[in-house]
């Protein structure tokens, strides 16, 4: 039973491992991604100390009872702080950043402070455990340790949850809910292993649900733009037939193309590092712009985006462009890059019957055109 312990406990380290070197040889060093890479190393150095302290359980030597100590301090403090981290990555994974407030983040971290400072002094007061006869004992507050690891899994999912609720886009609903979905498998492991102590389930369960968690991930890649971090055009397509078939009645869906102008003289000036540059700036001026407006961003190709937002009439559509008009000239004006971005933008819409898509981007890419003569012209 120990060999085969430690030996699930290795297979598993291995496997976090293999995936921790393909998300950083993904060459996406996002900070959801770096936080991800963080939780790997963390359940691999868990993985290892549950398999040291499967080793060094009732075996009997000189320093066992102090090792076994040492090991299984480590292995239940790095359990919370996994627990914790996961809660970060999944508000980041959300929102795109940590701009909870410090107070806020600090309170939330208060429970694991708590279990850490019990859990170090665990050798003096044996309340979380204790080693008696060269074998590790729960002690009588080994409890607090699970509800805390529950708590913050289970916190995770409610915000991914709530999440769901506020998004109208069916994929960053599905998004949210294989994120809600995670803690299942360690929490079901947690408790098996809770009412049977010999069965090594959690961690191996950990490890299976980060592994959904990369398959999905490494999913969305395939359907973003590698330069910008934009959906590509595949998503876009699969994006706007799905929203168009699911759209309400009486409701309209707006297709916004948009390129930048005089692209082709900025690659000619300043070089195609440059040209690069302009298009990595414009994905972030339409990611910032359209951040709360509950809208599909693509790179179209090559210098041409699309954007999928759903709007009540021609009159929002045109204040949507005027808007971007002033946001697009704001960030010119403290951006010294040698040269001026502008984007030439043009709608159509559909409300969903006898949709075609072929037409809507032509009818979007006809009126984007006529916005660009008259910018030449001007």
């Amino acid at each position: 039973m120990l060999a085969t312990h430690i030996q699930i406990d290795i297979c598993f380290m291995i496997m976090i491992f293999i995936i921790y070197l393909n998300v950083r040889k993904s060459n996406n060093y996002s900070f959801d991604n770096k936080i991800l890479s963080f939780l790997m190393i963390l359940v691999i150095f868990v993985l290892f100390f549950d398999a040291l302290g499967w080793f060094f359980d009732k075996r009997v030597w000189d320093y066992s009872e102090i090792v076994l100590y040492f090991v299984d301090i480590i292995y239940f403090s790095l359990s919370c702080i996994i627990a914790f981290f996961w809660m970060i990555f999944v508000y980041i994974k959300l929102y795109g950043n940590m701009d909870m407030g410090k107070l806020k983040w600090a309170f939330l971290a208060v429970p694991l402070t708590l279990f850490l400072i019990l859990n170090i002094t665990t050798p003096f007061r044996k309340l979380i455990f204790y080693v008696e006869d060269y074998t590790y004992v729960r002690g009588s507050m080994f409890a607090l340790q699970t509800i805390i690891n529950f708590g913050y899994l289970i916190a995770s999912s409610i915000i991914a949850m709530i999440q769901r609720k506020k998004e109208i886009y069916q994929s960053k609903k599905d998004e949210c809910l294989y994120l809600a979905l995670f803690p299942i498998l360690p929490i079901i492991g947690g408790v098996l292993q809770i009412f049977e102590y010999d069965l090594n389930v959690l961690w191996p369960a950990a490890s299976l649900s980060l592994l959904l968690i990369y398959i999905n991930m490494s999913n969305e890649q395939i359907s973003l733009d590698a330069l910008t971090g934009l959906n590509n055009r595949g998503r876009f397509v699969k994006y706007i037939n799905s929203a168009a078939r699911n759209l309400k009645c009486g409701k309209r869906l707006y297709l916004f193309m948009m390129d930048i102008d005089d692209f082709k003289n900025i690659n000619d000036t300043y070089g195609h590092n440059t040209g690069d540059e302009a298009l990595i700036k414009t994905s972030e001026i339409l990611k910032k712009f359209f951040s709360l407006k509950h809208s599909f961003i693509s790179r179209y190709g090559g210098d041409e985006f699309a954007v999928v937002i759903s709007l009540n009439d021609d009159t929002q559509a045109d204040r949507v462009i005027k808007e971007m008009d002033k946001f697009v000239e704001s960030y010119n004006e403290n951006i010294t890059s040698g040269y001026n971005l502008s984007l030439s933008i043009g709608y159509s819409y559909t409300q969903g019957k006898d949709f075609d898509l072929e037409k809507l981007i032509a009818e979007a890419d006809e009126n984007m055109y006529k916005e660009k003569r008259i910018h030449k012209r001007i």
